[in-house]
């Protein structure tokens, strides 16, 4: 199932590589056109570490809202 950002991401790298292609000289367009996929996937892999880091530090965050949530004295007429 394809959602809006995968619509998004496909659609920047598919024009990122026509502009590449069109702005290289023909004698070099080859590598550049090597260069920016490695360039797609070195930010893919970063960004999936980021998201992670990110995913885990708001894990984090929740888990001691919730400790200190659990610590708070019975309210009366709480049984």
């Amino acid at each position: 199932m394809k959602t809006p950002t995968d619509r998004l991401t496909f659609g920047v790298l598919g024009t990122a590589g026509t502009i590449v292609t069109r702005i290289a000289p023909a004698e070099l367009r080859g590598e550049a056109v090597g260069v920016s996929a490695a360039l797609s996937a070195l930010a893919g892999e970063i960004g999936g570490i980021a998201g992670t880091a990110l995913v885990l530090a708001l894990r984090g965050i929740s888990s001691r809202t919730r400790i200190r949530l659990e610590e708070q004295p019975p309210v009366a007429g709480d049984d």
